[in-house]
C-alpha cells in the first residue's frame, strides 16, 4: 500500500511538472540549452526511476519489473492443458481460445480451487471450458481469430503475462476435429540431459474431462 502511494505521488508530480512546463513556456523559444523547470522534471523523472531501482520495489511506471527472480532446477515439471477429440487424440490448444482467462490462471486454478470442487462441479467447469476452446477453434477454422472478442491491435496487441506461441494462425494449422475433451498432462524433463542432446521429456496424464468412454 505504500509503495503504491509512492508511485502515484511520484506519477501524479511528475504530470504536473510537465503540464506547468508545457503552459509556462507554451510560444517561448529555445535560449540553448534546457529551462530550469525542464531540468526539474527530469529530476523528478530520475529521482523516482533511482527509487524503484534501489528499493527493488514496484513503482509502476517507474517500475524495476524484477518480478520472477530464480534459478530453474535441473528437473524440470510443466503443466498443460490440451484438447482431445471424439478419437482420444490430444493436440494442444491455441492460448488464444482461453480468452479472456489465460493459461497461467487456469493452470493456476487446477492445482487449488478445481481440486476442492465435488465431482460433478468440476465436470461442468470443464464442459464449460471445453465449449470454450471448441467455439475457438471453429472461429479460427473460419479463418478468424481464436478469441471470441479479438484486440483490433491484433499482433500488436498486448500480450499476457507471459508469451505464448499463436497455434492456430490459419485454418489449416488449426485441428479439424472438434474438442470433445480436455486433459491435464504433466511434461517432464532434465534440462542439463536436454542440453547435452540426450534429455527425453515424459508426458503423463493427471487426468481428463470429460473421462473417455469406450465404445461398447
Amino acid at each position: 500500500m505504500i509503495g503504491e502511494l509512492v508511485a502515484l505521488t511520484g506519477w501524479i508530480v511528475l504530470v504536473a511538472t510537465g503540464a506547468w512546463i508545457a503552459l509556462r513556456e507554451r510560444g517561448t523559444s529555445g535560449t540553448g540549452g534546457p529551462s530550469a523547470a525542464v531540468r526539474r522534471f527530469i529530476a523528478v523523472a530520475l529521482a523516482m526511476s533511482l527509487l524503484a531501482g534501489f528499493s527493488q520495489r514496484e513503482l509502476w511506471p517507474f517500475a524495476t519489473w524484477a518480478l520472477m527472480p530464480a534459478r530453474s532446477p535441473a528437473d524440470v515439471r510443466i503443466r498443460a492443458l490440451v484438447c482431445v477429440d471424439s478419437a482420444d487424440r490430444p493436440f494442444a490448444v491455441d492460448h488464444r481460445a482461453w480468452a479472456p482467462l489465460t493459461e497461467e490462471e487456469l493452470l493456476s486454478w487446477t492445482r487449488g480451487p478445481f481440486t476442492r470442487l465435488e465431482a460433478a462441479a468440476q465436470r461442468t467447469a470443464i464442459v464449460s471450458l471445453t465449449e470454450r476452446v471448441e467455439a475457438g477453434r471453429v472461429r479460427a477454422r473460419g479463418g478468424l481469430s481464436p478469441a471470441a472478442h479479438a484486440s483490433p491491435l491484433g499482433r500488436f496487441a498486448a500480450s499476457s503475462h507471459l508469451l505464448h506461441p499463436l497455434r492456430w494462425t490459419t485454418p489449416e494449422r488449426t485441428p479439424a476435429t472438434p474438442c470433445v475433451a480436455l486433459r491435464l498432462v504433466e511434461r517432464r524433463w532434465n534440462v542439463d540431459s536436454a542440453a547435452a542432446g540426450r534429455g527425453v521429456v515424459i508426458e503423463s496424464t493427471l487426468w481428463q474431462l470429460p473421462p473417455h468412454e469406450e465404445e461398447p
